[in-house]
């Protein structure tokens, strides 16, 4: 099994002193733990990660082991401890002047946010990085932080503005071939057109994206 093959390959890694190795194997078997549900788990391996890239003084891969965290008690439901998590790993990328990582700790605050209901707060953290994203021509990032700002508007009755949001979302997925992003964004639009009374459009966005989504 998968499980089976990254402990052996850990094994290996910590018989050989290979930091880089060990990384990757820990943060593969976090992984696992984290998509089984088994948060206590991949919290344990996803500190022994975050651990050995302090060790080999790696800021780049110390703020990835601080994102995989936060990932873990955001599934959890933990979310006072993901913003905090978060936050560390977006100290760190600003330190590093990642301007990719940056948008994308933002983006996963905003989606945070967003489960607390505290959509002004959510509304912030995805125009900083929709800003950051036009500005690096990021046009994955510029879909999802799209995405994020039209969750909030339709969490908040304002339909018209949520509906445009994903389609200039839909428009940057489409324009870099996001099979996935296609099918979210359609998906979307069609619970847009179903919101506004137009069924006949929500069906046709509807089997758009499951298309699509059969594609990806």
């Amino acid at each position: 099994s998968a499980m089976k093959y990254h402990s052996l390959n850990l094994q290996l890694n910590e018989e050989l002193n290979d930091y880089k190795g060990m990384a990757s194997s820990l943060n593969n078997i976090g992984m696992i733990l984290k998509d089984r549900g088994n948060y206590e788990e991949a919290e344990k391996y996803y500190e022994k990660y975050l651990l050995n890239y302090r060790k080999s003084n790696d800021k780049k891969g110390e703020a990835v082991a601080l994102n995989n965290l936060a990932n873990v008690y955001a599934d959890e439901g933990n979310y006072a401890k993901a913003i905090q998590y978060y936050t560390k790993s977006l100290t760190i990328r600003e330190t590093l002047k990642d301007e990719h990582g940056i948008a994308s700790s933002w983006v996963n605050i905003g989606l945070i946010y967003t489960d607390m209901h505290e959509f002004d707060n959510a509304m912030e953290c995805f125009n900083k990085s929709l800003r950051l994203n036009k500005k690096i021509s990021n046009k994955q990032g510029i879909a999802v932080s799209l995405n994020g700002i039209g969750n909030i508007y339709y969490e908040k009755g304002e339909i018209e503005k949520a509906m445009e949001c994903y389609q200039n979302s839909l428009r940057e997925y489409e324009s870099i071939g996001n099979v996935q992003g296609i099918s979210n964004s359609l998906n979307s639009i069609g619970n847009m057109y179903f919101e506004l009374n137009k069924p006949d459009t929500s069906l046709a966005c509807y089997l758009n994206a499951l298309k699509h989504g059969e594609l990806s």
